[in-house]
């Protein structure tokens, strides 16, 4: 699924802009939001998936407009809310305004959760990509889009137990 966090493989975004002697935190709230994010992963079901699902459901226009720990700080949140820990009213009156969170995530899990013994591909074969996305699919890199492309992937990756495969039948 394509979605504005994916920007990997893109052109047109500009040069990376950088200072040499760049401090890991630019201000204070940022070192703020990695301690709560860190402290809270426990609690909030763990590191991984669901936090990035968290960040990833952000509305476009607020991702691209925002740093980086305020996509941490956002993830985090929405987490926190969908959790029960904290409530969208409790986050707008501390914050003094609407607060953001991530869109509602719509719960759909793939529709074959088979294990998978032998992998479909080997690295190195020729594939064809679906045009378009799935519910349930992962996200494809923005260097593999429909048309034919060729398998780079490990074979570890290809044997996953809980995504299905991002290609058509050989």
């Amino acid at each position: 699924m394509d979605g504005v966090h994916d920007l990997g493989g893109l052109d047109g975004f500009g040069p990376v802009e950088h200072k040499d002697e760049e401090p890991l935190f630019e201000h204070n709230w940022e070192r703020r939001v990695f301690r709560l994010m860190i402290g809270s992963l426990r609690a909030l079901g763990g590191p991984g998936g669901r936090f990035r699902h968290s960040i990833e459901r952000t509305a476009p226009e607020h991702y691209l407009s925002s740093p980086y720990y305020e996509h941490w700080l956002t993830g985090v949140t929405t987490m926190a809310v969908e959790s029960g820990f904290a409530t969208q009213d409790e986050l707008d009156r501390r914050a003094g305004g609407h607060f953001p969170l991530s869109r509602a995530d719509r719960g759909v899990l793939p529709d074959d959760l088979n294990l998978r013994t032998e992998p479909r591909y080997a690295v190195g074969d020729d594939v064809r990509v679906r045009a378009g996305t799935r519910r349930g699919i992962p996200a494809r890199r923005a260097t593999c889009r429909a048309g034919s492309a060729r398998s780079y992937a490990s074979t570890a990756r290809s044997t996953s137990t809980t995504s299905r495969p991002t290609v058509a039948d050989r």
